[in-house]
């Protein structure tokens, strides 16, 4: 009877053990959500501020932020060539009052 108690008592320790690592596994996959989502808000407020900086003081920008302020100048003045080349491609114009993409003809 020893025996089996012994052999019982490991397999009751055995499952509490899987049991546990398994709530572990759980709450740490849980963690990492928790802190990715937290990271991508963390991103999106770095956003909204280089975004609101850049509108706000793009002009004049400080001085250890005007080459990162000329660098999206010149992206911006890219789109709009691309843009342009693809108004071109196919057959748009813009209107010169609003700026609104239109057919030609």
């Amino acid at each position: 009877m020893a025996f089996f108690d012994a052999i019982s008592r490991k397999v009751s320790q055995a499952g509490a053990e899987a049991v546990k690592k398994t709530k572990e596994v759980a709450e740490s996959t849980k963690l990492s959500l928790a802190i990715e989502s937290e990271k991508r808000q963390l991103d999106d407020l770095y956003k909204e501020l280089g975004m609101k900086y850049y509108v706000t003081a793009g002009e004049a920008p400080a001085e250890q932020l005007a080459e990162i302020v000329g660098r999206i100048r010149a992206v911006c003045d890219k789109i709009a060539d691309l843009e342009e080349q693809q108004r071109v491609i196919r057959g748009q114009g813009k209107c010169p009052h609003c700026g609104k993409v239109v057919d030609s003809g």
